[in-house]
């Protein structure tokens, strides 16, 4: 319900405004001011969504109650108007003026001249907030003329201040051509075909295209162009509005070279497997380590140093950046890879001597413990009460021993056990390393020692065939028993007494 201020002097005017009211002819709430400073106190504690007024007041005029109102529509009334007090009252702001008859037929027309004001002032204060939306919108905002004119094409009729920061033209710059403003080389042909083809038939479209800013330089943006049409449904107009997407366009174009790197190192990596398939065991290690030493460092490192500069970018997707840090994980990794061969090659070197594997085994499963205590698994370790003595290459084969424990920690969830433990009797010296995790499909328990075999759960890489091939020049046997969902073991074993001859 309307609530309305009438501000009129004349008993006789306000008991008819009144008898309209009571009548019902028109509802509202309503104060009466019978003065120009009854209407100042009045509007000093209180709004309305309308103000009705007189010109002539006993202390002012209708002129004078535009002063001390802001944004509420007046309408002036008045018994002895002319056209020069009309264009007074209209100049000053009022949003109708009436004039009153002796028989006040002029209360009749008065409802519906109040609804006409308060339509007005709303779809006033909607253009208002469209405009102020428009003009700070962060996306460019640009209004084009509904067919071509004399410019080859639909003149720009308004932009907003995006538009000028995104392209660097001025408003008057813009508005006084078309769109092939932003045309450059490398704007798309067929993007401006389906946006000729949208306007043609009326349609909306949206494309992603190469614009070009006043100073030449080219940016990709987001078009979505709508048809705007009158009341009568004839179309008056067309919004474009352009959204900035060069950095994600980059974002998209780095993450595709990516991909395309990972592709070719896993074709590399495919390579190299079937070349340790179809050589023999001693020529094998050393290949292997030369080829991935010279086929994946340099890959990994240059795939681990473009993730860590794309995820140092705050406007990343979830998503994607996700998938980097997956990529990165895994070039870490390649490159972990690298090390132990290197490590393995610069040990082989090495005469083999008589030491105790317990202190090899201590010395691991030590660095081992931290790591199985920060994932909340317990670790076990029963080392032999008598030194275990075997010939050794001590470096190699803290390197075998390394992995094998590791690999169980990384297969355990929080809350499992990982077992450590030495013993001998009179022929063998025994490792056995188990776990409580996952586990190892039975029927793929042989394949564990193959490069780069993979199950569902996870996938091994290098690591165990590398402990292979440094248990068996340590004339040792690895055996791996597992079941799914019960863990697995490695169960070790190394002569306790060599012949000189059986060493090479």
């Amino acid at each position: 319900m309307h609530k309305i201020l009438l501000i009129e002097d004349n008993r006789v005017d306000q008991i008819a405004f009144r008898r309209l009211i009571q009548e019902k002819i028109f509802k509202c709430e309503y104060v009466i001011a019978g003065s120009l400073s009854d209407a100042k106190k009045v509007l000093g504690t209180d709004t309305f969504d309308i103000i009705i007024t007189d010109y002539m007041l006993g202390d002012g005029t209708a002129l004078d109650v535009f002063e001390i109102v802001n944004d509420t529509p007046v309408i002036v009334v008045t018994g002895g108007g002319d056209e020069g007090i009309a264009v007074k009252a209209m100049k000053a702001g009022a949003y109708d003026y009436i004039i009153k008859d002796h028989e006040q037929n002029y209360l009749q027309v008065l409802p519906v001249t109040i609804e006409n004001a308060i339509r007005r002032k709303e779809s006033e204060e909607r253009l208002q907030l469209l405009e102020s939306a428009v003009v700070n919108a962060n996306d460019a905002i640009i209004i084009l003329e509904a067919e071509p004119g004399d410019l080859r094409g639909r003149r720009i009729l308004y932009v907003n201040e995006a538009f000028t920061g995104m392209t660097g033209y001025s408003y008057e710059e813009a508005t006084a051509r078309t769109l092939r403003i932003l045309r450059g080389p490398k704007t798309s042909l067929s993007a401006l075909d389906l946006i000729r083809v949208a306007l043609d038939e009326c349609k909306p479209v949206r494309v992603e295209l190469i614009n070009y800013r006043k100073d030449g330089s080219a940016f990709w943006v987001e078009c979505n162009i709508v048809p705007f049409a009158n009341e009568k449904g004839v179309f008056s107009h067309w919004v474009s509005v352009q959204r900035d997407i060069t950095e994600r366009k980059k974002s998209e174009d780095e993450k595709e070279k990516l991909i395309k790197e990972i592709e070719a190192i896993n074709a590399d990596l495919t390579e190299l497997n079937q070349e340790i398939e179809t050589i023999g065991t001693e020529r094998t290690m050393s290949l292997m380590a030369l080829t991935v030493a010279d086929r994946i460092r340099n890959p990994a490192s240059m795939i681990g140093g473009r993730c860590r500069r794309i995820l140092s970018k705050e406007e990343l997707s979830e998503d994607l950046r996700k998938n980097l840090k997956y990529i990165l994980e895994g070039a870490d990794k390649l490159d972990k890879i690298v090390k132990d061969f290197e490590t393995f090659l610069k040990s082989r070197k090495s005469k083999f001597k008589k030491d105790d594997i317990n202190r090899i085994v201590e010395s691991v499963a030590f660095v081992g413990e931290k790591e199985a205590s920060f994932k909340g698994i317990d670790m076990v370790v029963n080392m032999s009460s008598e030194p275990l003595k075997i010939n050794m290459q001590k470096d190699l084969l803290r390197v075998a021993i390394f992995h094998i424990i590791k690999n169980a920690i990384e297969a355990t969830s929080e809350g499992g056990r990982v077992t450590v433990e030495t013993s001998k009797d009179d022929e063998y010296v025994f490792l056995n390393v188990s776990d409580t995790g996952y586990g190892i499909p039975e029927q793929e328990v042989g394949n564990v020692f193959k490069p780069f075999f993979s199950t569902k759960e996870r996938g091994f890489g290098l690591g165990l065939p590398l402990v292979k091939q440094i248990i068996t020049e340590h004339l040792g046997e690895v055996i791996v028993q597992s079941k799914p969902g019960q863990g697995a073991t490695f169960r070790v074993k190394f002569p306790s007494i060599w012949k000189e001859e059986n060493l090479y």
